[in-house]
């Protein structure tokens, strides 16, 4: 999660910042290259060659069987409308910028608060997320969160 909104945010923030000095398709390639470089990293990785299995014969019934149980289950029932709201997995944060004009923020600010602050607070509260212990109630550190 740190490297998926920290770094994702980062990155938006780097994008927004060349929007506003540098040509367009100066922009273009720019994210380009910050989406394609990082992916040559799986390159200097070995791997064993994969083994031959019949793992998937049946797993998507199986696991359509286990969907339909966790939403028939009374006690899961909300975790999973947790799960899917919009505001708990920063489905508006793309968002954000469109909206600014209309409260009186320029382009600048959208970088620094949701962008580069945002980033370092996301990946903060990620790791951070590590040190709570695992016996806490859930209920209480979700909401506390």
């Amino acid at each position: 999660m740190a490297g998926n909104f920290g770094g994702g945010v980062l990155g938006a923030a780097v994008v927004l910042w060349l929007a506003q000095r540098v040509p367009l398709p100066v922009v273009g390639v720019a994210l380009a290259a910050m989406i394609a470089l990082p992916s040559l990293a799986a390159f200097s990785m070995s791997e064993a060659p994969p083994v031959a299995t019949h793992w998937f014969r049946g797993r998507f019934r199986e696991f359509g069987k286990e969907c339909i149980a966790v939403l028939r289950s009374p006690r899961r029932r909300w975790g999973v409308v947790l799960l899917i709201a919009p505001g708990c997995t920063c489905a508006a944060q793309p968002l954000l910028p469109a909206l600014a004009s209309h409260y009186g923020v320029d382009a600048n600010d959208v970088m620094w608060t949701n962008g580069v602050a945002g980033g370092v607070v996301l990946a903060a509260g990620s790791l951070f997320g590590l040190l709570i212990p695992t016996d806490w109630d859930r209920r209480l550190t979700y909401a506390g969160a």
